[in-house]
């Protein structure tokens, strides 16, 4: 076969030589400029989303922070107000105490008051013609009107004025509130007949009552409250058959 004319041309082979030189060059700069771009697209594609995911990281620890700090506050808020509640109990603790403490010894003072009456009326309390007892605040003492008056009259007898300074005495300056105790079914007497009605009868005996206080046993009658009661039925709340005078003693003041 023959040859083609450029072959036998110097230039033309100089040229093909010369390409042929440079090819492995080109190719390795083709090569590096792939790595390049290979990697320019992988730090894109990591990068990229790892930038945004530590933006979104970050965005969610600051309303992490936030949310904290608004509960720290909270709880501090909180304890503050527990701690003040807790204060509050004590002091109110210490006064619910205090109170207890006074009615306790308040009952016990009123204790030994109707202890010492009772042990001057024990005699009267054996027959059942007396009584004490505690009635809230005050000593109650009941005598029974056979004691207190001498019979179908109200004229105080000498037992029932004896019973009664006894009292008296005990009282220690405390008030002292009459009762003049009146059953409506007690039976007609000579008594009933001067008075227009039983309450008003137990008014009387209740006058009489304070009356003799305060001129035989030296009460000031400013201490004592006469009280007429008309009792229905034969109520025994009151420690003695009725009538009676029931005599309601406080403690002085102090």
């Amino acid at each position: 076969m023959g040859k083609n004319p450029w072959e036998e041309d110097p230039d033309v082979a100089a040229l093909a030589a010369s390409m042929r030189a440079k090819s492995p060059k080109r190719w390795l700069r083709l090569f590096i400029g792939l790595l390049v771009v290979a990697g320019a697209t992988f730090v894109a594609a990591y990068y990229i989303p790892l930038h945004r995911a530590h933006d979104k990281l970050r965005d969610e620890f600051q309303q992490l922070s936030e949310r904290r700090r608004v509960l720290d506050e909270s709880l501090a808020s909180k304890e503050r107000e527990l701690k003040k509640l807790e204060a509050e109990k004590v002091t109110l603790q210490g006064k619910v105490d205090e109170r207890d403490a006074a009615d306790e010894s308040k009952r016990k003072l009123l204790e030994e008051l109707r202890v010492a009456i009772s042990s001057k009326l024990r005699a009267l309390e054996t027959k059942r013609l007396a009584a004490s007892a505690l009635a809230g605040e005050r000593v109650r003492i009941s005598l029974s009107n056979r004691v207190v008056f001498s019979p179908n009259t109200l004229t105080i007898s000498k037992q029932g004025s004896s019973a009664l300074c006894d009292i008296a005495g005990a009282s220690r300056g405390g008030q002292l509130r009459v009762v003049s105790v009146t059953s409506g079914n007690e039976a007609p007497s000579v008594l009933a007949a001067k008075y227009a009605s039983r309450r008003e009868l137990s008014g009387a005996r209740a006058a009489v009552v304070t009356n003799a206080l305060e001129e035989s046993c030296k009460v000031a009658g400013a201490r004592m409250e006469p009280v007429g009661w008309l009792e229905d039925g034969d109520a025994k709340a009151w420690g003695t058959a009725l009538p009676a005078i029931v005599i309601e003693l406080a403690l002085p003041p102090k």
